[in-house]
């Protein structure tokens, strides 16, 4: 068999040098486009979609890009088959990571997300009865498979014959790739696509939009806050002076202040259910959460991203920094000592005398919480292998991990046990310090399959044009908002009557990522949102806005601690929430946080995919001029010499 199998490759072999290299070009050319088209059908899920690519510049760019790199690693390895292979396969790769969180998560890949490789395995078991893949992804594979098999079968009639020759030709490819895709990519590439580097960082899902995956991550790759080259330092002198001239100095701390308690509450995928267009509620699902609204200051959180991301919303709270004004990258991947250079909240309350905790009902398998954590100045820090430090109950328990068994709900470690923690640390406050707390729920976190909860746990109902797939996910979310509103309610009524001032800061990280288990749907994108005619693809700044808003809340058992009426309604976000914790505990604020205060003046958020000034106004991207832009571009001239260059302003900052 093997020998009429190498008889059939010799017959087909070139008898003239001349026609193999033509036939070579050809696999190339060919493998070139194969790759584009199912880089393009496993973004899209659509075979409609991918033929209607073939009409756009982006579908072409990719190709040529991927020629150049089948031609370059072919002429390296004298083989069509390694060529092809290496070209395609760590982007087959980032396509199907790309895929599977988007269905899960509802956001795209990015680079940073490599950071997160060594922990594989426990994104993997958390997301495990998520990771179905669709027709579509299936079908990519197959077909991935078979071009490899034909290359495969081709390289050694088509292999050049001499190292000699192959390897002075591959200078040609490797040139015109570091030409086209890297030296002159802007002019050539990214402007006709729209995404030139003076538009800023729109987000890895405009980048894909406009330009497909592959191109879509050589943009972020191309320009990121890290390879901006330091600012000139009598430049940066003269905002400084600029900003402390504005701002001035920083109050003197009142020795008479009030430091209440100051408790920090990460719902995880927490909003107001009940304002989904198309959804009807036999019986509201949340009343504890609308019913406090009239004792507290609360509205919509805008936050950074859809269905993903927790760590870098709340260090973006904790820390002010914003990711999107140092290229969006993600804060989790940063070594833990740069925010030591920066006054993180934990670290000011500390200062101020304040005892600082943070409590996680998790393990820290995933973003490693506990070094960044510890940085940013929490002086005790637990997870879910803690809580017998907490819970008395649980260390004088003979099973550890029986006894918390029973706080087990929605697969996670309830809500309703996390608000008991906070009450026990509350209890158990020898230190004579104000506590701060911060909470980090888990119980409205992916998966939304039907074993979340079981028939008996569940109380809310509703009706709504979804499939039966659609609704039972959406009912297994709408359960956990539900036990997420009880929870808070129940934290509330603990402190409404203690002794200490309290103030309770509550708000949802993000929107959940429900995109359908095994769907087959053309839209991966959150397929329930698009359902309900939420998502069209990310056309607009108001899709961003909507999907990328959350609730929160901020209680006080005094009103007087309330940063506003009580009943008030007010929109926050991500990017300057950190300020109400400064402001509830009575904490000056040094100058880094009075820019970000003057900020918070005029800009709600500048986000991946939008910014919203206080005025309303939406747009994709920060503001390109006026007093918004020159304050914003101040702010991340600061950021990236703080985290990254001379350190030349950390110090007043700090001030």
């Amino acid at each position: 068999m093997i020998k009429k199998y190498r008889a059939l490759q010799e017959r087909l072999t070139p008898s003239s040098s001349r026609l193999r290299w033509g036939f070579l070009g050809l696999g190339v050319l060919l493998t070139g486009l194969g790759w584009s088209a199912l880089s393009t059908l496993l973004l899209t899920q659509s075979f409609r979609r991918t033929f209607a690519a073939l009409a756009t510049p982006a579908f072409w760019f990719t190709a040529l890009f991927f020629l150049l790199l089948t031609a370059l690693f072919t002429l390296l390895t004298r083989s069509l088959f390694a060529g092809g292979l290496i070209a395609w396969f760590p982007f087959l790769i980032f396509g199907l990571i790309n895929y599977f969180k988007l269905s899960i998560t509802g956001a795209p890949f990015l680079l940073d997300d490599l950071a997160l490789t060594g922990n594989v395995g426990g994104i993997i078991s958390l997301n495990l009865k998520s990771l179905i893949p669709s027709r579509n992804t299936v079908l990519a594979v197959v077909l991935t498979l078979l071009w490899l098999l034909v290359l495969w079968f081709f390289s050694r009639p088509l292999r050049p014959r001499s190292w000699r020759l192959s390897l002075p030709l591959a200078l040609a490819p490797l040139v015109l790739l570091v030409a086209v895709f890297w030296v002159w990519v802007e002019p050539i590439v990214f402007t006709p696509l729209g995404v030139q580097q003076s538009l800023g960082n729109m987000g890895q899902s405009i980048f894909n939009d406009r330009c497909g995956l592959p191109l879509g991550l050589l943009r972020t790759a191309r320009w990121n806050g890290r390879s901006s080259a330091p600012v000139d330092a009598s430049y940066l002198e003269s905002l400084l002076d600029q900003a402390q001239s504005e701002l001035g100095e920083t109050p003197a701390a009142d020795p008479d202040a009030v430091h209440p308690n100051v408790i920090l509450l990460l719902s995880e995928s927490f909003f107001d259910v009940t304002t989904i267009p198309g959804v009807t509620y036999d019986e509201d699902p949340i009343p504890e959460f609308h019913a406090l609204q009239k004792e507290s200051v609360s509205g919509t959180f805008q936050t950074r991203t859809l269905g993903y991301g927790t760590s870098n919303i709340e260090l973006e709270i904790l820390t002010g920094i914003n990711t999107h004004l140092i290229a969006n990258e993600s804060l989790y991947t940063l070594d833990p000592q740069l925010f030591r250079r920066l006054p993180a909240i934990p670290r000011l309350l500390d200062d101020a005398g304040y005892r600082t905790v943070m409590l996680h009902t998790f393990n820290d398998g995933i973003y490693h919480r506990d070094p960044k954590m510890a940085a940013i100045g929490f002086q005790e820090r637990y997870f879910s292998s803690d809580f017998a430090a907490i819970d008395p109950d649980a260390a004088a328990a003979p099973d550890y991990y029986g006894y918390l068994a029973q706080y087990i709900s929605g697969t996670f470690y309830s809500d309703s046990y996390l608000a008991d923690l906070i009450i026990d640390l509350y209890e158990n406050n020898t230190s004579g310090k104000p506590l701060f707390a911060y909470g980090i729920s888990m119980e409205g976190h992916t998966p939304y399959d039907s074993t979340k909860y079981a028939p008996g746990e569940l109380t809310v109902s509703f009706e709504a044009p979804l499939s039966d797939e659609a609704r039972q996910m959406f009912t297994m979310y709408s359960q956990a908002a539900s036990n997420a509103s009880a929870a808070l309610d129940k934290l509330v009524n603990y402190f409404r009557d203690a002794d200490q001032p309290t103030v309770i800061v509550f708000f949802g990280d993000h929107r959940p990522g429900l995109g359908l288990e095994g769907s087959t749907t053309e839209s991966v994108y959150s397929q329930i949102y698009s359902a309900l005619g939420m998502w069209e693809g990310g056309k607009s700044a108001e899709e961003y806005s909507t999907l990328c808003s959350t609730s929160y809340l901020i209680w006080a058992n005094d009103p007087s601690l309330l940063p506003a009426q009580p009943g008030e309604i007010k929109t926050e976000s991500s990017n300057y929430l950190g300020l109400a914790l400064l402001d509830a505990a009575n904490v000056p604020k040094p100058l880094y946080w009075r820019l970000l205060q003057q900020l918070s003046e005029t800009r709600v958020i500048d986000a991946p995919g939008y910014s919203l000034g206080r005025d309303g106004t939406l747009t994709l991207n920060t503001p390109t001029e006026g007093l918004d832009h020159e304050r914003l571009s101040r702010f991340a001239h600061f950021l990236r010499d703080a985290l990254y260059q001379n350190q030349l302003v950390t110090k007043s900052l700090w001030e």
